[in-house]
């Protein structure tokens, strides 16, 4: 089993908030979960979207999966990514979050390599977790998946029993001042703030 070689990337979200699927953003002509796994293959030798519509990602290549618990936000998709990863630690981003740091990404495979018993790392902001763009560990399955049987989907309930490493928000904003790595993409509003520098479209996928 290697150490650090999947990323997974959660896009079977609703996005109850948008007018569309998150999904049908393009970002230089790719959709946007695409534009992102292909930076993080610079870093993972194996990177997998996550989603509902696999008619969207047919052209592209990278391996596909579903939630194998059904309407149970990211834990699910969580859970879903460590069951198909074949590697200790798994990355996660969603495909809302389009400002990569691979730097980061260095920095908290950095830490996990300091403290292997650890079951992941995430990144604390205003006393809360980041849950996305975080690193779990597969001995964090047994825990997850007693959490889904129960129907109890939050996170929060998850890092409060496990053993993860947190990060300082004062830590992290060294990598990322404006905090941009963490950014999601969930409103129109959003959309039109933090795509200034990005050509974006909607893609033609249901129309």
């Amino acid at each position: 089993m290697n150490l650090f070689g999947t990323a997974v990337i959660l896009a079977g979200g609703k996005s109850t908030r948008m007018p569309f699927d998150k999904q049908e953003l393009h970002i230089g002509g790719k959709p946007i979960a695409v534009h992102i796994a292909d930076q993080l293959s610079s870093e993972f030798p194996h990177v997998l979207i996550n989603t509902r519509t696999p008619m969207l990602y047919e052209k592209y290549p990278y391996r596909l999966l579903q939630d194998l618990v059904l309407n149970a936000g990211p834990l699910g998709g969580i859970h879903a990514g460590l069951r198909h990863s074949d590697s200790r630690y798994t990355y996660f981003i969603g495909c809302d979050m389009p400002y990569v740091s691979l730097a980061y990404i260095r920095y908290l495979k950095g830490q996990l390599k300091e403290h292997p018993d650890s079951g992941g790392i995430v990144t604390l902001y205003q006393g809360m977790f980041e849950p996305l763009n975080s690193f779990y560990g597969n001995a964090a399955l047994p825990m997850i998946e007693a959490q889904l049987k129960m129907e109890e989907y939050r996170l929060h309930r998850f890092f409060k029993g496990s053993k993860v490493l947190v990060v300082p928000e004062k830590k992290a904003r060294a990598y990322s001042p404006d905090w941009k790595m963490f950014t999601n993409i969930n409103t129109i509003e959003d959309l039109s703030s933090s795509f200034s520098l990005y050509p974006y479209v909607r893609s033609s996928a249901h129309s």
